[in-house]
């Protein structure tokens, strides 16, 4: 009796830990989740990122994020994109604040 309950707790614990590390031990400094999701993992910041965290401010209009990334690029020709992304991202919520 004794012995299938520490069987038990045993499992248990290993069933926990695994758990655990599956939420909080896999983020690591090269990688970040994507919100809230489970499984969702992606790495650090890269074009892509900027552009969706862009996209997202404005409310999904591609239009509207390529105008905002177009302007920046006039402003400053020596831009990449990345970095025109980016300010595009600042301006807009400094717009909004």
């Amino acid at each position: 009796m004794l012995i299938d309950m520490l069987r038990w707790l045993a499992f248990l614990a290993v069933t926990f830990g695994g758990v655990y590390w599956l939420m909080y031990g896999r983020k690591t400094g090269t990688r970040k989740t994507t919100g809230s999701g489970f499984w969702r993992y992606r790495t650090e910041a890269s074009e892509n990122d900027g552009y969706s965290r862009l996209l997202t401010a404005c409310l999904g209009n591609r239009d509207k994020a390529e105008r905002l990334i177009g302007l920046e690029l006039r402003q400053n020709p020596a831009l990449n994109r990345d970095t025109a992304i980016q300010r595009a991202l600042e301006r807009l919520q400094y717009d909004r604040s």
